[in-house]
């Protein structure tokens, strides 16, 4: 927790009742100045809080953030098998993007890892492009110096309530509702 933050938000959802159900959070993808708009991304629900679209909420806050914050591509790394995390990360629009062989040492048993990649924001002119479109990202106008940071000023988010996180997903609905008409 303490490495993303200081850079990007990390969002709790809490239960009146059962305390910490579930979380989001991205990192950095690589250190180096020309992967500064790409994260790495995480969300995790409890079981007992499963099928009630908790992690939707989360990632659909989370991706609102990272908007704001000009980040232009997530990635998400699966161990596999994990049918149940790859069809959620493909329904909230993220595809596969490679296969690493071996990469992770989990449960006893060396794992393959998927990659899957989405783009934001979402809609937006360059986003079927990867950012890539007319001048591509705005950062791309001026050479990068060491002075430059590596992201705008990070939004201060460690923790939301569900209803906070509910909040942040209206707005952002709202606001892309005002775009659209």
């Amino acid at each position: 927790m303490t490495t993303c933050l200081g850079q990007f938000p990390w969002l709790l959802a809490r239960h009146s009742t059962l305390g910490v159900v579930g979380y989001a959070y991205a990192t950095s993808y690589k250190s180096r100045a020309a992967y500064r708009w790409t994260v790495e991304t995480s969300v995790y629900v409890s079981a007992s809080c499963h099928r009630q679209h908790l992690g939707l909420r989360l990632y659909t806050a989370l991706f609102a953030l990272l908007t704001r914050l000009q980040i232009q591509s997530i990635f998400v790394c699966i161990g596999i098998p994990n049918e149940k995390s790859i069809s959620f990360h493909k329904r909230m629009g993220f595809e596969e993007a490679g296969l690493f062989r071996r990469a992770g040492f989990k449960r006893g048993r060396w794992v393959d890892s998927l990659w899957l990649q989405k783009f934001l924001p979402e809609g937006g002119e360059d986003s079927a492009e990867g950012g890539q479109g007319q001048g591509g990202h705005p950062s791309a106008q001026a050479p990068y110096t060491e002075s430059d940071r590596v992201l705008p000023e990070p939004v201060s988010v460690t923790a939301l309530s569900a209803e906070e996180v509910l909040e942040v997903i209206a707005r952002s609905q709202s606001q892309t509702q005002t775009q659209v008409h």
